[in-house]
């Protein structure tokens, strides 16, 4: 399995598909790459297929907690696997919390990303109503058994650390930054 060291910490990332133009698949909060497994094999007729799980998520190393910054963060775990490979002009999908990490990357190196697909998440801003939330919707879902299997397929046993983990940086964000983009911090 491959890696990259990001942070002194292992990132796991792979790619299959042979195609020239490269597709960068960005997970969800409290997801992993692993989503990706059922629409490879549609993707990878067109297009060279990355994935990677975000540090503290999946195959890549754990985090004793995510950063506030969270969707920037993985914005420049993405960055720096592409940087790695030696890849510009990829096209990005992300969905939900990928979807936030893959418009951060396009805002903030353009050059790595040629488009962006971004599916499923919130907006511009943290909306109050998701973080109001969160909490009784996540210890919800650790009762119903079809999440605590996809839990646990993408993350194995310490699942519920990285839903736990995830939880706490989302509402940390939206108590202490609520854009979801730096770049829109700063005006």
């Amino acid at each position: 399995m491959p890696y990259i060291t990001i942070e002194g910490k292992s990132l796991h990332y792979s790619r299959t598909g042979s195609a020239k133009a490269v597709l960068l698949l960005l997970h969800g909060n409290s997801a992993s790459s692993r989503m990706f497994q059922p629409v490879l094999p549609l993707y990878e007729k067109h297009f060279s297929v990355l994935t990677a799980d975000f540090l503290g998520h999946g195959r890549s190393e754990r985090l004793r907690e995510f950063p506030a910054d969270l969707w920037f963060s993985q914005a420049m775990q993405a960055a720096a696997l592409l940087q790695e490979l030696e890849l510009e002009q990829v096209n990005v999908l992300g969905t939900s919390g990928g979807a936030l990490v893959a418009l951060n990357l396009a805002l903030e190196l353009p050059k790595l990303v040629r488009g962006v697909i971004a599916d499923s998440f919130e907006g511009e801003n943290a909306l109050d109503a998701v973080a109001l939330s969160i909490e009784a919707e996540r210890s919800q879902a650790k009762s119903e058994s079809a999440m605590v299997d996809f839990w646990k397929e993408c993350h194995g046993e310490d699942w519920e650390a990285v839903v736990d983990n995830d939880t706490k940086a989302i509402l940390q964000h939206h108590a202490a930054i609520k854009a979801f983009s730096i770049r829109t911090c700063r005006h």
